[in-house]
């Protein structure tokens, strides 16, 4: 699946410029990483320090009470049982080195699709975005994210050319891993689906002239051996990508229904009571009156 461009070189000077700017950015992100106390969302990632309660809310309990994939509630739960909690800092500082890596991941991904120049110029890019700085210096999944995807659409590419099935249940259990970080991991779902297409595609046509849909559609049936194998292919990579996820996922959407519906119905509640109460004060209200 690599591209066909061809290749281009950065001048000496400008791939030094890039490689300090990625450097200064890594400096960005981890300056005075204790800058404040947890904010907004990082509050909901630590919480477990004092929700969990050995015998009344355990782990599992905990993890499908939240509102998101339970990896970054494992991280700090590690990080707290394997050195205490110590401050701020401490948390924070895993994400700080996966957003770091992230930018290798990215690196490795767009290297392998175009060139070593293009990677450099996407990395920067990255490196210097306030959005994934910010993103290194508090405790959520987007860092993590980052870092994983990458790595799963380049052993994807690779099954693909490759052939191995053995490449693609990685890619795919690595992108499992990622969409238990998050859900957001979903998004790229689409870009699989079209790999898969096109290397039917790519493999049916010989020449490029000839292509159209129903010279494809003629192609499909005459090759229904491919089409088959790759139908399997597919199988083997979203089964990969979708189970181990969703035996976290399907208890995770039960326990919030089932939260939304009790707030839901606790507000109805609230709202009838208080109505009713304001209807039994008029009568009162226009008896004092009068």
């Amino acid at each position: 699946m690599r591209t066909n461009f061809s290749q281009f070189k950065l001048p000496v000077y400008t791939t030094t410029i890039f490689f300090l700017l990625i450097v200064f950015s890594i400096f960005v992100r981890a300056q005075d990483l204790g800058y404040s106390i947890f904010q907004g969302d990082e509050v909901n990632t630590v919480d477990f320090l004092y929700e969990m309660q050995p015998g009344i809310n355990g782990l599992w309990e905990y993890l499908i009470s939240q509102k998101r994939g339970p990896v970054q509630y494992m991280i700090n739960i590690i990080n707290v049982n394997l050195f205490g909690y110590i401050n701020e800092e401490q948390i924070r500082f895993p994400y700080l080195v996966f957003s770091v890596i992230a930018l290798f991941s990215l690196y490795k991904l767009t290297k392998r699709v175009f060139d070593p120049a293009t990677a450099l110029i996407a990395s920067t890019l990255m490196a210097i975005n306030g959005l994934f700085i910010a993103f290194g210096r508090i405790t959520q999944y987007q860092s993590v994210m980052y870092f994983l995807i990458p790595f799963g659409i380049m052993l994807f590419i690779r099954a693909l050319n490759t052939k191995n099935n053995k490449t693609l249940l990685y890619s795919g259990l690595l992108m499992s891993f990622a969409f238990l970080t998050h859900y957001d991991t979903l998004s790229v779902a689409p870009f699989f689906i079209a790999g898969f297409v096109g290397s039917i595609i790519r493999e049916v046509y010989t020449d490029e002239r000839e292509l159209n849909f129903g010279t494809l559609l003629h192609r499909l049936k005459t090759n229904f051996a491919l089409v088959k194998s790759y139908f399997l292919k597919a199988i083997l990579f979203f089964t990969a990508f979708l189970l181990p996820a969703m035996f976290y996922y399907i208890p995770f959407s039960v326990s919030i229904t089932h939260l939304y519906l009790s707030s839901f119905l606790h507000i109805h509640l609230t709202l009838v009571s208080t109505h009713q109460l304001i209807q039994a004060q008029i009568p009162l209200s226009l008896t004092h009156l009068y």
